[in-house]
């Protein structure tokens, strides 16, 4: 995605997803590195509706990834 665009969202609920994620970013910007570019990651909690009827919001953590010259 960011070799099409320079901005990335990446939502995960769950610190297994939030590991898997982490991860294919640091990958990203070993790949990226390489071609004269980084990555910069700003992490914020976001709250996702519950598709459980009558229960609460789940809070989501958001990766917003954007590539920048170095």
């Amino acid at each position: 995605v960011l070799s099409k665009d320079t901005r990335c969202n990446i939502r995960t609920i769950g610190a297994g997803a939030l590991n898997q994620a982490t991860k294919a970013a640091i990958l990203a910007g070993q790949h990226f590195s390489a071609k004269g570019k980084t990555i910069k990651i700003q992490v914020c909690f976001e709250s996702v509706p519950s598709e459980i009827e009558g229960a609460d919001s789940i809070t989501a953590i958001l990766q917003k990834l954007e590539l920048a010259e170095v």
